[in-house]
């Protein structure tokens, strides 16, 4: 019998390395964040840029759904990964001071722990650094306490009694992407530095460079010039961090990164400016720096970049040393993919504007059996959704060809006859997919949202095992429903009709099915097909 895959609510993520982007300017990147705050994909944002010493910082959207409050300068964000550049800062300085060393293994870090593997032990600092540990995304003993605040309960006996137990076969220095093994390295860092992350981030970068309302662990008062989290149409909760905190656990303001980025150019009485040029130097056999991404600019000068994601923020920051310039993008909004994709457009020069007549793209092609491509216009710009994924937006690169440079996506539309192109060539990664026109019924639908009393969406709560190992969980916080898969985050499901919900983040629809008496105890998860899922614990 022929199954299908499991399916992923996951959006596309943009952390390929050397990317080719679509040019854009100031002017290009305001349109583009309200058209995105316009079709609910973003809440609040701030875009700041740096130039030679001259800042400018725009807001867009309100900081809350019931605030009419425009985020600005000072307005706090979850920067989510961009926390890892911060992490490798922290190591340099204390590599500096003769603390730390980053070829020195990290057991001699750990001498307390009893690695099962030795070549575990054997792991090396720059090797967290550069993503080349061997170590997975995340450790195995990775449970969710709350699924909205995944990385809250991970403690440090957690940590060590994973890296204490871990046995691979052996580990790949190929580059992982792991936000184990930066967790790893920020706990390393807060042990030479004797106290905890938050605090040696403050003692070591934050206070030194002024960074005077950026933080690494909440304070107990709520800041009333914080954004709220948001993901399609949903509030969505802070994320907390305890010992992976160096993973991404800072949160920050576009004034206060303004000065991070100032420092990555002028000297500085306190050595931060000295420790960040080291960790932007290119590693031997990657790449990437320590921490940083890099890219070219349009005129052959290094990029260093990082994005970042949590539950409900999404941004983007960058710095090109050649030309003092830099530039960060602050959302909240759970769309990494397009985020990214906007901070990654202002590297190259702008082309000269001009208008597209995205009529004839615009439609369904069949790139397999069940499976479409649906193209639309929003606001002049061209999105691509195929069934049961996110959308994202393409930039115009040639006749007829159109580009997400962020997922390598090419899409080449047959010549238009009589204002219509028949077909596409899809290209992603080098798979090549020829797709003909369909009829536009087989492709993406659009669905309204309906109010559903908070007593109902109870009903759902719990586990529904969609196959051996893999659990869909569903809960509810201030009468938001929210869904997730085994591994990935919490994503809001919003009601179409009693038992029937939504996702807007992909194209899937979730129908839960009740019992004669009334109870829920399935559900059907409707995304590239039927996947049906058993509630545990279910009563007889």
């Amino acid at each position: 019998m022929k199954t299908s895959p499991i399916p992923t609510f996951g959006a596309l993520l943009a952390l390929f390395l050397g990317l080719a982007c679509q040019a854009a300017d100031s002017g290009d990147i305001h349109e583009r964040i309200n058209n995105a705050i316009s079709r609910g994909k973003v809440g609040a944002a701030v875009f700041a840029s740096y130039d030679q010493g001259d800042v400018t910082v725009y807001g867009y959207g309100q900081t809350r759904p019931d605030q009419s409050r425009e985020p600005d300068g000072d307005t706090l964000f979850e920067i989510g990964s961009i926390t890892k550049v911060f992490t490798a800062i922290l190591v340099q300085r204390l590599v500096e001071q003769g603390r730390l060393d980053w070829d020195e293994q990290i057991s001699s870090y750990s001498k307390e722990l009893p690695f099962e593997n030795e070549s575990v032990g054997a792991i090396t600092l720059r090797s967290l650094a550069t993503h080349s540990s061997g170590l997975p995304r995340l450790p195995d003993n990775f449970s969710l306490g709350d699924i909205l605040d995944p990385y809250a309960d991970y403690t440090r006996s957690d940590l060590n009694e994973f890296l204490r137990s871990f046995d691979p076969d052996s580990l790949s220095s190929e580059q992982v992407y792991s936000n184990l093994g930066f967790g790893l390295l920020g706990s390393i860092a807060a042990d030479a530095a004797r106290m905890d992350y938050p605090a040696a981030i403050e003692e070591y970068i934050l206070a030194p460079l002024g960074m005077s309302r950026s933080f690494a662990a909440y304070p107990q008062q709520v800041d009333p010039n914080m954004a709220s989290g948001y993901s399609d149409g949903a509030v969505m909760p802070a994320w907390t961090f305890d010992s992976l905190a160096g993973a991404g656990a800072i949160v920050s303001s576009a004034n206060d990164l303004m000065r991070f980025i100032q420092a990555n150019f002028a000297a500085d009485a306190f050595g931060v400016h000295g420790a960040i040029l080291a960790t932007q130097q290119p590693q031997e056999g990657y790449d990437m720096a320590l921490a940083w991404q890099m890219t070219a600019d349009g005129e052959g000068n290094t990029v260093h970049w990082h994005n970042g994601g949590t539950g409900g923020y999404a941004s983007f920051l960058a710095v090109n040393p050649a030309q003092s310039k830099g530039w960060l993008l602050l959302t909240a909004s759970s769309d990494y993919a397009e985020v990214t994709n906007l901070g990654l457009s202002l590297l190259a020069q702008p082309p000269q504007a001009q208008t597209i007549d995205l009529a004839p793209y615009t439609g369904v092609f069949q790139l397999g059996p069940g499976f479409s491509l649906t193209f639309s216009e929003r606001d002049g710009q061209l999105f691509g959704q195929a069934t049961g994924q996110t959308a994202f937006p393409l930039t115009q690169q040639g006749e007829h060809v159109f580009e997400f440079a962020a997922a390598r996506i090419r899409v080449t539309f047959a010549t238009p006859v009589e204002g219509s192109s028949a077909g596409i060539e899809f290209v992603q990664a080098g798979q090549i997919i020829n797709a003909p026109r369909v009829e536009d019924e087989l492709g993406t639908t659009e669905r309204e949202e309906i109010p559903l009393d908070s007593a109902v969406l109870n009903d759902y709560e719990g586990e529904y095992e969609l196959a051996e190992g893999v659990a869909i969980t569903v809960s509810v916080r201030e009468s938001q429903l929210f869904i997730q898969v085994t591994g990935q985050q919490a994503f809001p499901a919003f009601a179409m009709d009693t038992d029937r919900f939504f996702l807007r983040v992909v194209d899937a629809e979730i129908e839960f099915l009740r019992d004669d008496g009334g109870y829920v105890h399935e559900l059907i998860l409707y995304q590239a097909g039927e996947h049906r899922a058993r509630r545990l614990g279910a009563r007889l």
